[in-house]
């Protein structure tokens, strides 16, 4: 996988152009701002958007790649693809901004056409 198309290096290896295409206009929409888990307020460790955009775009592609609902056997391949990217982070400290990602891709209809 090219990870030109995140400068941190936390791209998983299901990750498509797609996928970054989705992200951006999410970026766009939502003014580069944190996304918080619908209906709740940003999560109380966010300092800013560049620290919890990476695991909230893995969250947000995750849920266009993974079209099922998110139990232990997502949860835990979410884990080892999430580790498997290099971040100095644990899956643990970025979870909550995983499932904000996941939340708001979930919030929309997924192609699953365009996930294979």
């Amino acid at each position: 996988m090219d990870n030109q198309m995140d400068p941190q290096g936390v791209t998983p290896s299901w990750w498509q152009e797609n996928h970054t295409s989705a992200w951006d206009t999410v970026k766009q929409a939502v003014g580069a701002k944190p996304i918080p888990p619908i209906n709740a307020p940003n999560p109380p460790d966010a300092a800013g958007y560049d620290d919890v955009e990476p695991a909230a775009r893995f969250g947000f592609g995750a849920r266009t790649q993974f079209t099922t609902e998110r139990d232990d056997t997502v949860e835990t391949k979410l884990r080892d693809d999430w580790k498997a990217t290099g971040s100095t982070r644990t899956f643990d400290d970025v979870k909550p901004h995983v499932r904000s990602g996941w939340d708001f891709a979930n919030a929309k209809p997924v192609d699953k056409d365009s996930t294979h």
